[in-house]
């Protein structure tokens, strides 16, 4: 399943998520901006992690609503 249906499944217990910005079907980015859209979805707080940590990464990913980007 991948990361948005898995989320709808289980939104109701899930109490954070920690995402790479590196996933293989949609990008970290695109399922946070997703995420932030849907009703179910957007009060889940998102950790955002990068291996390529840069300044305009993690304005990016705190801009879509990240509530931390390690």
């Amino acid at each position: 399943a991948d990361a948005l249906a898995v989320l709808h499944e289980q939104h109701e217990i899930i109490s954070v998520v920690l995402m790479n910005v590196v996933l293989p079907v949609l990008g970290g980015y695109e399922v946070l901006m997703q995420m932030r859209q849907d009703a179910d979805l957007s009060k889940i707080p998102v950790i955002v992690i990068d291996e390529h940590q840069s300044e305009a990464a993690e304005v990016k990913a705190l801009s879509l609503g990240a509530i931390k980007y390690d």
